[in-house]
C-alpha cells in the first residue's frame, strides 16, 4: 500500500459493507422491539392464566370437600381399624349374599318426594304405539344443603308395529333405583 491510503475498489467494499452491517442493525433493533412486546403480553397472559387456575384450583378443593361429605352421608364413616400383628385369630368367613344384596332398595311411598311421569304417545318414528306398559324406576338425590329426595319415575312404554320394538320417552336405567346427578 501506498501512502495515498486505501484503492477505491477497497473503500467500495468497505462502505457496501457498512451499509449492509447498518441495514441489518435496523432490522434487528426492530426484531428487539417485536419481541419485548410480544414478551410483556406474554407475562401478561401468564399472570392472567395463573389467576384462573388458582381460582379453579380452589373450585376443585371445595368440590373435593363436598365429594367426602356426600360420601359419608351415603356410606357412613370409615371405621378405624387397629392393626395388631400379634393377633392370630383367623379372619371372620365371609357371609354368601345374593345379588338383590347389591342393588339399592326401592324406597317406600312415604320417602317419595317427586313423581315424574313419562308418558308415551307415539314412537320415534311417528307410527301409534300399542301394548302399553308401565315401568317405574326411582332415583335418588342428595342435594347439599337438604335432605335426600327421591323421585319416582312413572315411565310408559310401549310397542311400536313398525319398528318391531319397545319405545319409551326416556331411556330407562339398568336397575330400579338409581342415584342422581349431584351424589354421582
Amino acid at each position: 500500500m501506498s501512502k495515498a491510503g486505501l484503492s477505491k475498489a477497497e473503500i467500495k467494499k468497505r462502505l457496501v459493507r457498512l451499509r449492509n452491517i447498518e441495514f441489518l442493525h435496523e432490522q434487528q433493533r426492530f426484531k428487539i422491539w417485536h419481541l419485548r412486546d410480544e414478551n410483556r403480553e406474554l407475562r401478561q397472559e401468564i399472570k392472567r392464566l395463573n389467576i384462573i387456575v388458582s381460582d379453579q384450583q380452589k373450585t376443585i378443593d371445595d368440590m373435593k370437600l363436598q365429594i367426602e361429605e356426600l360420601r359419608v352421608m351415603v356410606f357412613g364413616k370409615k371405621k378405624k381399624k387397629e392393626v395388631d400383628d400379634d393377633d392370630l385369630t383367623p379372619p371372620k368367613e365371609r357371609i354368601p349374599r345374593s345379588s338383590d344384596s347389591y342393588k339399592r332398595p326401592i324406597p317406600k311411598d312415604a320417602e317419595v318426594t317427586e313423581i315424574v311421569p313419562h308418558p308415551l304417545n307415539q314412537c320415534s318414528c311417528g307410527e301409534k304405539i300399542t301394548k302399553k306398559k308401565t315401568v317405574v324406576f326411582y332415583e335418588e338425590d342428595i342435594p347439599i344443603p337438604t335432605q335426600k329426595i327421591v323421585r319416582k319415575h312413572v315411565v310408559e312404554k310401549g310397542y311400536c308395529l313398525n319398528c318391531k320394538k319397545w319405545n319409551t320417552d326416556i331411556p330407562l336405567p339398568s336397575c330400579k333405583v338409581i342415584l342422581g346427578p349431584s351424589v354421582s
